[in-house]
């Protein structure tokens, strides 16, 4: 049963769409050019073992910090600096935006959608759906004691959730009901990698 605080979370989710349709990032997690999106693997890019290391924490621990730093001595011409650089705003501007959305609302809005699910429309001819099978209740911050780090942390109050809009599309898009968590899964708010299977 949602909590009041799972309803203000999706409000503001909504409202945080509403430039573009209100579901758009449950059904189209690809970050592309948009400014407030990041693919976790881009960051791996720059933090080797980043991914595995956020992954693994989320199957296990239902409390964790994970340090993002972009302290790294790069040259200012090495391609890897600009995607650091690139990286760095985009986290930067996800932040804005979360904290933002905090202040008017009272609520963080920061998640990670994992792991994706991808497939073709049936009712829109070529249309391909890339989404997020659950959804993830993280939160983003500063690192107060490391300049140019951020911190991605999880406590045992942020939730997991499953994508309640993908499952509705696809049951409208193909009549089909796909296999989702159950709430004793999600109880714990830790789904382990035989659970999610």
């Amino acid at each position: 049963m949602a909590t009041k605080l799972d309803k203000n979370f999706y409000k503001a989710l909504r409202k945080k769409q509403q430039v573009g349709s209100t579901a758009d990032i449950q059904l189209n997690s690809v970050p592309g050019r948009s400014r407030n999106r990041i693919d976790i693997s881009d960051i791996n890019d720059l933090i080797p073992g980043f991914y595995d290391q956020l992954i693994k924490y989320l199957h296990t621990e239902g409390k964790f910090e994970l340090q993002v730093d972009f302290s790294q001595n790069l040259d200012e011409k090495d391609e890897k600096f600009l995607k650091l650089i690139h990286n760095r705003k985009k986290l930067m501007n996800i932040l804005a935006d979360v904290d933002e959305l905090q202040q008017e609302m009272g609520v963080n809005t920061f998640a990670l959608g994992f792991p994706t699910l991808i497939l073709k429309q049936q009712l829109k001819k070529g249309a391909v759906v890339c989404a997020p099978m659950a959804i993830w209740r993280l939160t983003l911050k500063k690192d107060k004691k490391k300049i140019h780090s951020l911190v991605i942390s999880r406590t045992e109050d942020d939730f997991v959730e499953n994508n309640n809009v993908l499952i509705s599309f696809i049951r409208n898009d193909s009549n089909t009901t796909i296999k989702v968590l159950s709430d004793y899964v999600l109880e714990d708010g830790v789904v382990s990698k035989e659970e999610l299977n």
